[in-house]
């Protein structure tokens, strides 16, 4: 058998590589410089909530990586919710999306205030290049404020610029997908603590995906 034939019986025995959930690990694997092995046992113990199944794991990277998210940098987070885990995003990584965005002109701010001066309403313009009007998010004090969250309690306006912040760029640029996570402090006591990336890569561990 010539050399060209023997190529050719080594590539028709070669089983075809397998897409889905493998192929999301590969691809942001190879984002951070990482062999998917690895990549997943860092994900696993940083970001991934306990018990969430492989599939659950890969429709997540897979906002991770429509959204250019970094997950370990705290531009999107991994909740369980009914039916599975939901893509929580904080402002910091709706404004990443928007700043990526080559029609994105900046953002300006308007508020009312009640005659006691405290404020009532937080209005958010997103412009765009390609638009002549701003698109605007407002929202009311009365209607965002949570009374049960530390992070509200100790600032109302900056979490109300945030809300109308995230309001005003989902709007603008139409994201789907994406979850509002306006406190992220306050559920960050609900995370696993932060792990050495050097003990979790060097320590064996049950993987929740298979990136073999």
């Amino acid at each position: 058998m010539t050399a060209r034939k023997k190529e050719s019986v080594e590539k028709e025995e070669k089983a075809p590589e397998k897409r889905g959930e493998k192929s999301i690990v590969r691809t942001m694997a190879m984002r951070y410089g990482m062999d998917s092995g690895a990549f997943l046992q860092v994900l696993n113990n940083t970001v991934m909530p306990q018990r969430a199944t492989k599939e659950q794991a890969a429709a997540f990277l897979l906002i991770c990586e429509r959204y250019s998210l970094d997950p370990f940098a705290s531009e999107v987070y991994a909740f369980p919710g009914q039916g599975g885990v939901k893509a929580l995003v904080g402002v910091d990584g709706f404004i990443t999306i928007a700043n990526r965005d080559p029609a994105f002109d900046g953002m300006s701010y308007e508020e009312t205030r009640d005659k006691d001066g405290k404020l009532e309403s937080m209005t958010c313009s997103v412009h765009r290049k390609d638009r002549s009007i701003p698109v605007a998010a407002t929202e009311w004090m009365a209607e965002c404020f949570n009374a049960r969250s530390p992070i509200w309690k100790k600032m109302p306006n900056r979490m109300l610029r945030h809300k109308a912040t995230i309001q005003a760029i989902r709007l603008a640029f139409g994201m789907a997908g994406l979850g509002d996570l306006d406190e992220i402090k306050d559920m960050e006591s609900e995370k696993k603590s932060k792990v050495d990336l050097n003990d979790v890569v060097s320590k064996p561990k049950e993987e929740k995906v298979d990136g073999q």
